[in-house]
């Protein structure tokens, strides 16, 4: 699950399918009413990847939104606006190297994937396209011996779309301390660009990463076990929240060490929460709860 920077629009991953094989993606825009929300969301957009999508990315000024699964990188034009249009596929990158989460930069110009020891970085404005009717093939195609092998319960192979894509136009080598740790989640940090808010594979705790020389900026302590999710919103520059596998959403001034908030609701893992505004109040939201909570920061 993510939400956009502006708190505008959500994005949600799912499985669909016989036995849960398939990628399912819906797109809200939090700024209709409830009616024009539940009868115009872009609802099981066609993510035509070999296996699930396990990561997503906004961006609503060119109203795409980005899907990963651990080859490949796709856009989708998605009708943030609310009315009921097809979305296309736009963009394809080859990220067979970098299976990480993924994050758009400098105002959705380009493209960020984390990688075993490095940093992959593609320009969405220079890059081909699929065409105005999003059928057009980027990069080599994908064999048939390739597209059988997929994870996927199809019928039909048509739904996998058979672009191998770009690779990455730059890359940045992680120092040897954050590639020891490596990058399970990320959040662009909600006042500084350079830096990513980032959790690791293996520790429990979350660090700033400096995204130019791919070096650690600083580290927060708290958590009990890994950190699923991080999240922040424009409204807030100097706070984030996170939800980890010990059933706690901790809400962090980037300025302290330690959180300003914890809170439990019982459940052993927590896998996905986001910090929004409603009504200019600061709420830690996930799935199944939503807290109101006023931080002193």
């Amino acid at each position: 699950m993510v939400m956009a920077a502006s708190g505008d629009h959500l994005a949600i991953l799912s499985q669909a399918g016989y036995k849960q094989r398939d990628p399912q993606l819906d797109v809200f825009n939090l700024s209709q009413t409830n009616d024009e929300w539940n009868q115009n969301h872009e609802s099981n957009v066609n993510v035509g990847f070999l296996h699930l999508a396990t990561r997503l990315a906004l961006d609503p000024t060119r109203r795409l939104v980005w899907a990963a699964d651990e080859n490949r990188i796709k856009s989708y034009k998605c009708a943030f606006s609310g009315s009921a249009t097809k979305s296309l596929p736009v963009h394809t990158f080859d990220s067979g190297m970098f299976q990480g989460p993924i994050t758009t930069l400098d105002s959705g110009s380009r493209i960020m994937r984390s990688g075993s020891g490095q940093l992959g970085v593609w320009n969405v404005e220079e890059a081909p396209t699929h065409g105005p009717r999003g059928k057009v093939i980027i990069g080599q195609k994908l064999s048939r011996s390739t597209v059988e092998d997929t994870s996927r319960d199809v019928g039909d192979f048509n739904e996998i779309e058979r672009s191998a894509g770009n690779p990455a136009d730059q890359t940045v080598s992680l120092q040897p301390d954050v590639a020891r740790c490596g990058i399970r989640v990320w959040s662009p940090h909600p006042s500084d660009a350079r830096t990513m808010l980032c959790a690791g594979s293996k520790e429990y705790r979350a660090f700033q990463l400096d995204i130019e020389s791919g070096s650690l900026v600083t580290r927060w302590l708290g958590h009990g076990a890994y950190i699923n999710q991080i999240s922040t919103c424009e409204e807030e520059p100097h706070a984030f929240v996170t939800c980890a596998g010990d059933g706690v959403v901790r809400l962090y001034d980037v300025r302290q060490p330690t959180p300003s908030f914890a809170g439990f609701n019982g459940a052993e893992q927590m896998e996905t929460a986001i910090l929004v505004q409603v009504d200019g109040l600061p709420c830690k939201w996930n799935c199944s709860l939503l807290e109101l909570y006023i931080p002193s920061i």
